[in-house]
């Protein structure tokens, strides 16, 4: 019996490479059953351009929701959608990468191996994404190992995280684990995710780069510190919560973990731009004022 396959892609105000994602996804030369394009309320025309030239792909189910969710929101809201209509495999992607035509057949070949399976990347074509590594549960830092596992001639590595950058999941994972926390919006919310999923599965890292992503994002803007710093807080309750042996060291792994970020966002943004930043995320998380 053959598996049914789902695509699940999130996008937001960023058409053109929505457009350049979707048209990959449907080049694939491994068949998919159905793609589930999940607008966060995009206000740049990429429903209507849709409409205009999409319209005949029945394959393609377009989901709008009423405001933007974020990445967490949006892949919930995805993911729920594939699962709850029986699809066996649910391959995520958000809208700035660009999938190799043989990327699905690719992860197929490791299914027997993992039920979560993902790409090694490039980025603007012209580097490798040094993805590789794991999130310590005592620190809270994410560990690079910067592909030292790959110095071998092994095809994959494990990790104990996940990047909906094209992570290939299993039903019988999602059943477990259920769908992406929305209370994050953005910023370690498929970090936190694939944590969970490791619990249950190896989270399977392929050698052989499948994708490439087409923006480059390099330092913060307030807007992604105010997320990391606000989701540190959201971290921290679910590692104590999932992991209470490691809780009391991980109170000072924690305020080290803050510290580091006060000091990217001070370097990143002009100074009041960073204490204001820094001030409203600590006072969101005290509330546990936590979505967008």
């Amino acid at each position: 019996m053959n598996e049914r396959i789902a695509v699940v892609i999130v996008t937001f105000n960023r058409k053109e490479l929505f457009f350049e994602c979707l048209d990959s996804v449907l080049n694939q030369t491994n068949s998919i059953d159905q793609i589930f394009v999940v607008d966060n309320n995009s206000s740049d025309g990429t429903y209507e351009d849709f409409k205009n030239n999409y319209f005949k792909e029945e394959s393609i189910e377009y989901i709008r929701l009423s405001e933007n969710t974020g990445a967490s929101g949006g892949f919930h809201e995805g993911i729920k959608a594939a699962y709850e209509k029986g699809y066996d495999w649910v391959w995520l992607m958000d809208d700035d990468v660009e999938v190799d035509k043989d990327a699905l057949s690719e992860l197929l070949t490791y299914k027997e191996l993992s039920k979560c399976i993902q790409p090694s990347r490039s980025i603007l074509k012209n580097e490798i994404f040094y993805w590789d590594g794991y999130l310590d549960i005592e620190t809270m830092h994410r560990v690079a190992l910067f592909d030292s596992n790959f110095q071998s001639t092994k095809e994959y590595t494990y990790t104990n995280v996940g990047c909906f950058e094209g992570m290939l999941l299993h039903k019988s994972i999602i059943e477990k684990v259920g769908y992406p926390d929305k209370r994050f919006f953005i910023g370690y919310d498929d970090t936190m995710y694939g944590l969970k999923i490791s619990r249950h599965t190896n989270i399977l890292l392929t050698k052989k780069i499948l994708m490439n992503k087409k923006i480059n994002k390099k330092g913060y803007t307030s807007f992604s510190a105010y997320y990391f710093i606000r989701n540190l807080f959201l971290v921290k309750k679910m590692l104590d919560t999932d992991y209470p042996l490691q809780k009391k060291k991980r109170k000072v792994f924690f305020l080290i973990e803050l510290l580091f970020l006060f000091k990217n966002t001070f370097r990143d943004l002009k100074f009041l731009d960073a204490l204001s930043t820094i001030r409203k995320a600590l006072r969101d998380a005290k509330n546990e004022k936590f979505y967008k």
